[in-house]
C-alpha cells in the first residue's frame, strides 16, 4: 500500500457510504494504521486508492470511523496543516474548534462523540478527503504563490508515470459496487 500523491484521481473522488465491512476493508484499514504508527495523524481511504467512506487517526478514542457526519460547531481557528498526499508544504487553514462526529467503527458500533482542537481539525481534513477535497481548496489567496512549486513538482512526477484513467475507474466501481451504497 502506498500514499497516493497529487493529482491522482482518488484524491478527487466522492466516497459512497460503505455498507459491507469484510476482512478486506479490515486489511486496509490495518495497513492504512501502519502510516498512523509511523507518525501520520490521520489517513483516508481515499489516499491509498479505496473508495471506501473511512478514515483513520492517531487518536485512541477514534482510531477508525466509517461512513463519518460531522455537524461543524464553536468557532474557528487557524492552524498549519499538512498532508501525506502532497508532500512538503504546510498552509495556514481555518477549521471550526469543535466538531461532533457520528459514524461506526469495524464492529459496526455507533459512534458519537464531540471533539476539538486537533483532533476536531484532523477530522475536517479527513472527512474533506472522502469528499473529493483537498487542504489546499481551503488555502487563503495569499497562499497561492507557496502552493505552486510544490504542485508543479507533484505534476511533473505524476506525468512521468501516467495513469490508465479508463482502468482506474473500473477498478473504483468494482469495489463500490463490492463494499458501497450506490
Amino acid at each position: 500500500m502506498k500514499i497516493l500523491k497529487y493529482p491522482h484521481p482518488s484524491l478527487f473522488h466522492k466516497c459512497k457510504p460503505l455498507i459491507k465491512v469484510d476482512k478486506e476493508v479490515k486489511d486496509v484499514v490495518a495497513e492504512m494504521r501502519e502510516f498512523i504508527y509511523g507518525g501520520a495523524l490521520g489517513l483516508a481511504a481515499t489516499q491509498v486508492g479505496k473508495p471506501y467512506n473511512l478514515f483513520v487517526t492517531k487518536y485512541e478514542e477514534l482510531p477508525v470511523i466509517i461512513n463519518p457526519v460531522l455537524y461543524l460547531y464553536g468557532g474557528f481557528y487557524e492552524s498549519i496543516e499538512g498532508c501525506l498526499s502532497i508532500p512538503n508544504l504546510e498552509l495556514n487553514i481555518l477549521r471550526h474548534k469543535k466538531v461532533k462526529i457520528t459514524g461506526y467503527d469495524l464492529e459496526g458500533n455507533e459512534i458519537k462523540m464531540a471533539v476539538s482542537k486537533d483532533i476536531a481539525r484532523v477530522c475536517q481534513h479527513e472527512k474533506d478527503h472522502l469528499e473529493g477535497v483537498l487542504f489546499i481548496n481551503k488555502a487563503k489567496q495569499g497562499q497561492i504563490e507557496q502552493m505552486i512549486g510544490v504542485l508543479h513538482g507533484l505534476l511533473e512526477e505524476f506525468d512521468k508515470n501516467p495513469l490508465d484513467k479508463e482502468l482506474w475507474q473500473k477498478e473504483i466501481e468494482q469495489l463500490e459496487i463490492e463494499r458501497c451504497l450506490l
